[in-house]
């Protein structure tokens, strides 16, 4: 019923039938995604306990940051150009950069791979990422999460939102809630470490990247079958860079204060943040099932010079996020400590506090609206760049100089500002740039 109510909102005017439908199908994904992440978090921090728990994430974030230079944007850029593509029914552009963008993140891939490998054998990091399983492990899980996401934002760029979801956001926790399950339901949790917990993590990356295939082959095949494959790789990879470096900076400031807290705090100290960082982007939930529906949508709107329209539909967006976030925000402010201490355990009890500081910057988030995904989706990579770029170097210098005197409180401080930061200056480039308003909470221009 409530997705039936936000798709409706939507539709008003700016977004009719297929897009709706895509919201109602994108929400209950979504809804499915959540829950099983925070069931996989759950058994994790159970089965694995604080310390084994925060060698998991800080292992998994520096996954997440070695798959930036793996596919260096191209996701991103495969979107757009495959979503104009498709509108303009150009099959041969359309075959040639789902070519050129796998030949591209494939070669990506092997470099990040063969660098990585040699620095963690060589170079002097922790003993516990000296050991040949997590080398094996990091060789092996890079290329398959950075194929993984460009099959993905193939999908997504013909309009399968919806379907485009399914391999990372149903297979994958799902696969790795399977074998976790087991093993706790059999009551053998004591005999799994944190190592065996990342095994399972690339057998669901596996079979992530397995679905996606077989969905790109089913929905991509036939459009491009007899077409001769345009490429124009120069091109690629100068709209790449600045897509790639800001997706990087992105994506460090998601992980950089986890790998910088293992470094500078302790393993126990990663564990609890880990579980604030995860609870506090529930306030992003109705944001991303937003956004990745309406990614295609706005490339299209500008190509085909509609601000208008554009105005309106980012406007019934930000207004859905807005107040779907609130019920959220209060109920950690009011059970927030009691949820965590009953889901993940008396250990993690500390999260909470470091919860509470996380929230600010979400908020912030949520309240200026899809202005990352509008400046990608428009061309203006760059100002994405600059923001981002602004944000991540916030967090590494608050990391540098918090972490060591308050441990996660002083991490979540630094995430706080740099999210508020990158999202402030994105929003006056939005409105810069494009002549809109990206947020209900600021007067809508006129177009």
């Amino acid at each position: 019923m409530a997705a039936s109510r936000w798709s409706q909102l939507l539709s008003r005017g700016a977004l009719r039938g297929g897009l709706a439908r895509a919201l109602s199908g994108n929400f209950i994904i979504r809804v499915a995604f959540t829950l099983l992440g925070f069931a996989n978090a759950i058994l994790l921090a159970r089965l694995l306990g604080v310390e084994g728990y925060g060698f998991y994430a800080a292992v998994v974030a520096m996954l997440n940051l070695l798959v930036i230079p793996s596919q260096f944007g191209f996701p991103v850029l495969a979107t757009r150009e495959i979503a104009r593509a498709d509108t303009a029914q150009d099959m041969s552009m359309l075959r040639g950069v789902m070519g050129g963008s796998f030949r591209l993140v494939l070669l990506f891939s092997m470099v990040t791979v063969t660098l990585t490998c040699l620095s963690l054998i060589y170079l002097p990091v922790p003993e516990s990422l000296r050991r040949p399983e997590v080398i094996w492990l990091v060789a092996a899980l890079v290329p398959l999460a950075a194929a993984t996401a460009l099959l993905v934002a193939w999908l997504r760029g013909i309009g399968n939102v919806v379907l485009a979801m399914v391999p990372e956001q149903v297979v994958k926790p799902l696969g790795l809630l399977t074998v976790l399950s087991a093993f706790f339901l059999l009551g053998r949790s004591g005999e799994i470490d944190a190592l065996d917990a990342l095994s399972f993590y690339f057998l669901a990356t596996m079979a992530a990247l397995l679905v996606a295939l077989y969905y790109c082959a089913r929905r991509l095949r036939p459009r491009i079958a007899g077409a001769r494959p345009q490429t124009s790789y120069k091109a690629w990879l100068l709209a790449s860079v600045p897509i790639g470096l800001s997706g990087a900076l992105q994506i460090m400031n998601g992980q950089a204060d986890l790998l910088l807290l293992g470094a500078l705090g302790s393993l126990e100290d990663v564990g609890i943040y880990r579980v604030a960082i995860q609870l506090s982007l529930l306030v992003l939930f109705f944001k991303q099932v937003v956004n990745s529906v309406l990614a295609p949508r706005f490339a299209s709107l500008w190509s085909s010079n509609d601000r208008a329209s554009l105005q309106r539909l980012v406007r019934r967006s930000s207004l859905l996020m807005v107040f779907s976030a609130l019920p959220i925000l209060l109920f950690f402010l009011v059970l927030g400590e009691w949820a965590i201490s009953l889901a993940f355990g008396a250990d993690f009890a500390g999260a909470y506090d470091v919860l509470l500081i996380l929230l600010a910057g979400q908020l912030v988030n949520v309240g200026a609206g899809s202005v990352g995904l509008l400046l990608n989706m428009t061309g203006h990579s760059r100002d994405v760049l600059r923001a981002v770029f602004f944000g991540s170097a916030f967090l590494v210098i608050g990391c540098l100089l918090l972490v060591p005197e308050y441990g996660a409180a002083g991490a979540a401080v630094a995430n706080a500002v740099s999210v508020t930061t990158w999202n402030l200056i994105m929003f006056a480039s939005v409105r810069v740039r494009l002549g809109i308003s990206p947020s209900i909470l600021w007067p809508a221009q006129r177009v």
